[in-house]
């Protein structure tokens, strides 16, 4: 039944992308929530640099939204869009299309909702019903990518970063890439192809996660230490880390994809400002966002009706 899916949202709509690291969600919501007795439901959190969303399948769901509000605080529950029923599946139809994207019909949300879903799935919180929407909203998604120029010339957030660094680097000049996530990687994909890999060393706190990405691009690999990161001159940043600010004087400059920003300082590109150029970039796809919209909401009309639904917006 469409009426026991639900959503609780957070972003780049209501919140600023530095801030969101304040609102991200976490398995606890769910896994260590004393309002919520037996069975945990099933979910799936997507996390990204521009979102923090919570989907469930519950027999409760009522009880279920009103105990994960009371757990993330009441000013985060204020902040928080709650979607349920219809309406909370075509938010995740039009999330996994890219309409929801600060860059309109971009890729990468795609794959970060299939990393979720199976990271989720393989832990046990996604099981028949979450299952089976997910994989549908995905391949959904996929047909729309198709069918309409939503995703034409789409310019993802890591390349977007990419036009704030020069075409080509001076002789022994040198970039670091810090992080070793589905972003970092798309960086890395994006400065080998402009820079080759020779120029090139990724930083990571997770020597087996950072090697092995290092390895695919053939690039250099360190333990992250951000002191080390002041012999380069330029650095692009794709963590999550919740520390104290870093402040680096020897970088021309810094791109920092990370939410909340690692970096601060004149020489820093942070997230937001990415963003800011990221909404200049969409206006051709535009065309295409009412079209899709109308076939989600027939699609999901046509599968997951009854037609009228409940939400709401805290």
């Amino acid at each position: 039944m469409p009426f026991d899916y639900a959503a609780v949202i957070y972003t780049h709509k209501d919140v600023s992308a530095s801030d969101l690291g304040r609102y991200r969600l976490s398995d606890d919501v769910m896994t260590r929530n004393s309002g919520i007795s037996g069975r945990t439901p099933e979910f799936v959190i997507l996390n990204t640099c521009n979102r923090s969303e919570l989907y469930v399948y519950s027999d409760a769901v009522d009880q279920t939204l009103h105990a994960v509000l009371r757990h993330v605080g009441r000013e985060a529950g204020e902040r928080a869009q709650v979607l349920k029923g219809v309406e909370a599946v075509k938010h995740l139809f039009r999330v996994a299309s890219g309409l929801e994207s600060v860059i309109i019909g971009e890729t990468e949300i795609v794959h970060q909702l299939k990393s979720a879903y199976r990271t989720y799935k393989d832990a046990g919180y996604c099981s028949d019903n979450l299952d089976s929407l997910l994989g549908d909203a995905i391949n959904f998604s996929g047909k729309l990518r198709r069918d309409t120029n939503i995703s034409k010339g789409s310019i993802s957030a890591p390349y977007v970063a990419l036009s704030f660094l020069p075409k080509h680097l001076a002789k022994g000049q040198k970039v670091a890439v810090v992080g070793a996530g589905y972003m970092a990687g798309r960086a890395l994909e994006s400065l080998t192809s402009r820079y080759g890999n020779g120029c090139i060393t990724l930083f990571d706190r997770n020597e087996d996660n950072g090697m092995k990405m290092a390895a695919s691009f053939y690039v250099r690999f360190a333990q992250l230490d951000f002191g080390n990161l002041d012999s380069y001159d330029f650095v692009v940043s794709a963590i999550y880390y919740d520390g104290k600010s870093v402040r680096l004087t020897g970088p021309k400059k810094i791109v920092d994809l990370s939410s909340p920003s690692v970096f601060a300082g004149e020489n820093v590109v942070g997230i937001d400002e990415i963003n800011r150029c990221a909404r200049s970039s969409i206006k051709m796809r535009l065309d295409a966002v009412e079209k899709c919209g109308r076939l989600i909401d027939d699609y999901v009309g046509k599968n997951y009706c009854p037609p009228s639904s409940d939400s709401q917006r805290r």
